[in-house]
């Protein structure tokens, strides 16, 4: 064993490296046995240094802002024809079809039975017939003939046309017991129809429905009323009524309509003319949607000529409407 020339003392190669592996391996040793204390995480460590939101938070402020749209790529090769693509060859021809069934007479068909014999022809014209060695047209000849089949009424009758009214009444007495019509005239006098929406102030005042017919003296008149009516609270109930521009006889008009779903009723009537009426209107509806009225009035008329007119109310100071295609009718008894 020598020493170098700065005075260290020699060794072996092999002797240094030998040591070296030894203690290679006490070092080993060493950190198996005694295990490091576990880090902390990168959450955690984050949490340390003052974050306060929760782990999940934390991972999304990892992520970054949204990058710039790249460019776009560049168009697409359009394909040639005869280049990129070719026609297909043309396909092979289909085999002929199999011929169509011949029907056979008195299997698949049959010939229909035979018709009635027609009737016999009209006369021909312009022939010329001789008789007793004269000679006559033919065509003059039916014509004489069938003027002569038709009945003629007397050389001394009366034509339609002059028959006065009071003759006719004048045959027609006693009871007509066999005669009978295939339908009779129509028996209403007026056919009213409320052709818009009238809706009533929000108070009581009876508003006019533009619907009138002309009355006559000394008669009477039916009436039918039916109608659609909408209130806007369904606690409103409303009212008919007539006005008469002459003094009548008797004037009156009553309706009727479902008051609760239950099958409950409510009503109202109108007795005189409209400016000295008893107005009764109805007590509440089933809802605010359109509802069914029915009802009817009658009127007796007096000495005089005039015109009735149909008015309708609300009850409260809420607005109720008549609804367009509301209908009245009027039948003279």
């Amino acid at each position: 064993m020598g020493r170098y020339a700065g005075g260290g003392i020699k060794r072996k190669l092999s002797d240094i490296a030998i040591i070296d592996i030894k203690a290679i391996d006490q070092i080993k040793n060493a950190i198996s046995i005694l295990p490091g204390t576990e880090g902390a995480s990168a959450y955690q460590v984050a949490v340390d240094n003052g974050y306060t939101g929760t782990e999940s938070e934390w991972l999304l402020s990892l992520l970054g802002t949204k990058g710039a749209d790249g460019t776009n790529g560049n168009d697409g090769h359009t394909p040639v024809k005869g280049i990129d693509y070719f026609d297909g060859a043309p396909g092979t021809p289909g085999s002929a079809g199999t011929n169509g069934y011949t029907p056979i007479k008195g299997v698949d068909y049959f010939d229909g039975v035979k018709g009635d014999k027609g009737d016999q022809g009209d006369p021909g014209s312009d022939a010329n017939v001789i008789l007793h060695e004269s000679t006559y047209n033919h065509v003059n000849y039916n014509t004489a003939y069938s003027h002569s089949q038709v009945v003629h009424a007397p050389s001394a009758a009366q034509k339609n046309s002059d028959i006065i009214q009071s003759e006719i009444e004048a045959k027609l007495t006693g009871v007509i017991s066999t005669h009978s019509h295939s339908g009779g005239a129509d028996p209403f006098i007026a056919k009213l129809v409320l052709s818009a929406d009238k809706p009533t102030g929000a108070n009581v005042t009876p508003v006019t429905l533009g619907l009138s017919f002309n009355y006559e003296a000394n008669s009477k008149y039916v009436i039918d009323i039916y109608a659609i009516v909408a209130p806007t609270a369904a606690t409103t109930g409303f009212g008919f009524m007539i006005d008469v521009s002459s003094v009548v006889t008797y004037v009156a008009t009553f309706v009727s309509h479902q008051l609760a779903i239950t099958g409950t009723l409510s009503g109202a009537a109108s007795i005189g003319d409209l400016a000295v009426t008893s107005s009764g209107v109805s007590s509440g509806m089933v809802s605010t949607a359109s509802q069914f009225v029915y009802g009817g009035g009658l009127l007796v008329t007096g000495a005089n000529t005039g015109t009735a007119t149909f008015y309708f109310r609300s009850e409260t100071t809420a607005v109720t409407t008549c609804k367009m295609g509301s209908v009245i009718r009027v039948m003279k008894i």
